[in-house]
């Protein structure tokens, strides 16, 4: 059994900057964050998803590459940094990000015969931290304001395989 997973992944002057965040996160033994530590900087398109024959692999990447080319291009846009108590987010609205995830749900299930539990909104997130120690707020909230959110991005959309809670990108298209 294998989980498979699809993100949308910042790219650009905001990748580089969303990644000296997660850097800094995962050097740190007091901001300790398994929600972010264990992923990098990512926008969740899907849930994880589990296959069983290894045969399914290439249909995966056959279905992102189909519902990549099917679906128009359009915007990502970057909403505010929210810093709630238990949970740091940025916001993300795009009606790609929408279509392809259920044109990829929709090429998985009819390929691949799998089940992919899709988040059906335009309305999206990149977590930054979750369930922290309230001690580190301060500082996750000094490190979180340090990125940009106006500077130059790409996108890419992007699935991995997570294997003993590692992850490995198996195919990803650029926006």
């Amino acid at each position: 059994m294998t989980d498979y997973i699809l993100y949308a992944r910042p790219h650009g002057d905001l990748g580089k900057e969303f990644g000296e965040y997660w850097n800094a996160v995962k050097k740190s033994k007091k901001l300790k964050n398994e929600a972010v530590t264990l992923y990098p900087p990512h926008c969740s398109l899907t849930g994880f998803f589990t296959v069983n024959d290894p045969k399914v692999a290439p249909k995966l990447e056959k279905a992102l590459e189909k519902a990549f080319h099917k679906t128009k291009k359009s915007p990502i846009t970057l909403g505010s940094l929210k810093q709630k108590d238990t949970m740091h987010s940025v916001s993300l609205r795009s009606e790609f990000l929408k279509k392809i995830t259920e044109q990829f749900a929709k090429a998985v299930s009819s390929k691949a015969h799998v089940a992919i539990r899709i988040k059906p909104s335009d309305k999206y997130h990149i977590s930054l931290a979750s369930k922290f120690n309230k001690n580190a707020s301060k500082k996750l909230k000094q490190l979180e304001n340090k990125i940009n959110l106006l500077t130059d991005a790409q996108w890419s959309v992007c699935l991995y395989k997570k294997e003993h809670n590692t992850l490995s990108l198996i195919k990803e298209c650029h926006v």
